[in-house]
């Protein structure tokens, strides 16, 4: 007599879901009597193969690069990766799915506000977006925020450092995440003219000795960075 627990499925059920498990090699469960595997945001589900057994939850890394750029028409995905107040700069991998060190900021010099990128984006550097969350509290390197962008500080550099031959736009969005609770949400208040000011100086300070030679071009509105997101959207 069988003591195992009837699936209740057909041969015939199972192959159909090995096919769709290949199709979807991203979306998987895994299964501990076929070992077939279906993602959920990351989390992996391995299920129980009798009533005692619970079932086991195994986290996994995803890449945040490929999120989409948008949570909603007017509302965009930041990835952080530098919290408000760090004196040390972060990237993402996407290759590792990992945070790595970039470099430290010069002495006297730290992130006034989280620094980070919108993912599923490509700017002319070749890299996403960065953008900055212009709220007073830092978060944790790979929290994705959702953000209503308020402006766009416009930024040109030498493409490769210490070469001065070939410039690129290397824009920076300015964000406003929509579960800040203290800030205006008008985003011309926000940016007034002496926080656009030091946010300059924080940008030449911030790249001073890595060769980058950056200059300030001006700044933009929210329908600019939105409209540099759309541009940028890959």
């Amino acid at each position: 007599m069988s003591t195992g627990i009837s699936s209740g499925r057909s041969s015939e059920q199972d192959d159909a879901d090995d096919q769709d498990d290949d199709r979807n090699p991203e979306l998987h469960v895994r299964d501990n009597r076929t070992d077939r595997r279906r993602a959920v945001h990351g989390w992996h589900v391995r299920r129980a193969t009798s009533v005692s057994d619970p079932p086991l939850y195994i986290f996994e890394p995803m890449d945040l690069g490929s999120l989409p750029a948008f949570a909603a028409p007017d509302v965009l995905h930041v990835v952080v990766e530098a919290p408000r107040g760090t004196t040390l700069k972060l990237k993402y991998q996407p290759e590792w799915q990992a945070m790595t060190v970039s470099r430290p900021l010069p002495i006297g010099v730290r992130f006034p506000f989280d620094w980070g990128f919108v993912p599923s984006t490509r700017g002319p550097d070749g890299d996403p977006l960065d953008a900055m969350l212009l709220w007073d509290v830092p978060s944790y390197p790979g929290v994705v925020v959702p953000c209503h962008p308020i402006g766009v500080l416009q930024v040109q550099q030498n493409r490769t450092n210490h070469d001065p031959s070939d410039r690129i736009r290397n824009d920076r969005i300015l964000a406003l995440p929509t579960d800040a609770r203290r800030e205006d949400n008008d985003g011309l208040r926000l940016l007034n003219a002496r926080l656009r000011l030091e946010l300059e100086r924080f940008t030449v300070a911030a790249t001073e000795l890595e060769g980058k030679d950056v200059r300030i071009l001006g700044w933009g509105d929210a329908t600019a960075a939105l409209q540099l997101v759309r541009d940028a959207a890959i």
